[in-house]
């Protein structure tokens, strides 16, 4: 008895784990800039830069990779509308240093995906300093 109620824990943990696909509308493609005030951002080639979005209709998060020149090309987005939020390392933290907690800079026109839009230019907004 005990065994089978291990089993039974252990499926039901490993099939949380798994990774479900949207269900609902999507984008088949999700590419474009970061840009401050019209002029496209750029960053450090080692820094690992994230757009982190907040999907308003149901909380989902998905986190997109930046590259330097502020650009980022995924696959598929779910349709609707986002918070967004990047994350960015401390320009004084050492390479081998994780003590230091991540940037956060606040996107104020969040973000809106609609169906048929592929290329998405983000404004940082006017108070975009690095």
């Amino acid at each position: 008895m005990r065994t089978e109620f291990v089993a039974l824990i252990a499926a039901v943990m490993l099939a949380g784990c798994q990774t479900s696909e949207f269900d609902g509308p999507t984008v088949d493609d999700f590419d474009g800039r970061l840009v401050a005030g019209g002029q496209s951002v750029s960053f450090e080639p080692d820094e690992k830069v994230r757009l982190q979005l907040m999907l308003h209709a149901n909380g989902e998060r998905f986190g997109v990779p930046i590259q330097p020149d502020g650009s980022f090309d995924i696959g598929w987005m779910p349709i609707g509308t986002y918070s967004a939020v990047l994350e960015y390392p401390p320009k004084n933290r050492s390479a081998n240093s994780r003590s230091q907690q991540d940037v956060r800079h606040s996107i104020p026109e969040g973000l809106e995906i609609v169906e048929g839009q592929t290329k998405y230019e983000i404004d940082l907004g006017k108070n975009w300093k690095r």
